[in-house]
């Protein structure tokens, strides 16, 4: 299989292997932050279950910064960001 060559500015956004790995590792942190939204549902206090999908989300930001996969970073960063005001407000 032939990949393509990425653009300058995402020079590990060809690797297939480094994207497989992310798309693994960006699934378990999704898995780990839904099973604590849902603790979220039964205690919406739950601030060691905010602090862990906040994780969740920070791990995905960092990773996809790394690949330079800026729409996932953006997208990422935004949940953050709600959660920073949840674990604040919380």
């Amino acid at each position: 299989m032939c990949v393509p060559t990425p653009p300058p500015s995402m020079p590990l956004a060809g690797d297939e292997e480094l994207l497989r790995d992310f798309g693994v590792r960006a699934t378990e942190h999704l898995d780990d932050a839904d099973e604590h939204l849902l603790a979220l549902e039964a205690d919406p206090a739950g601030a060691l279950a905010i602090d862990a999908v906040f994780r969740a989300f920070h791990t995905i930001k960092g990773m996809a910064g790394f690949l330079a996969l800026d729409d996932i970073s953006t997208h990422a960063h935004d949940a953050e960001s709600l959660l920073v005001d949840a674990r604040r407000d919380g």
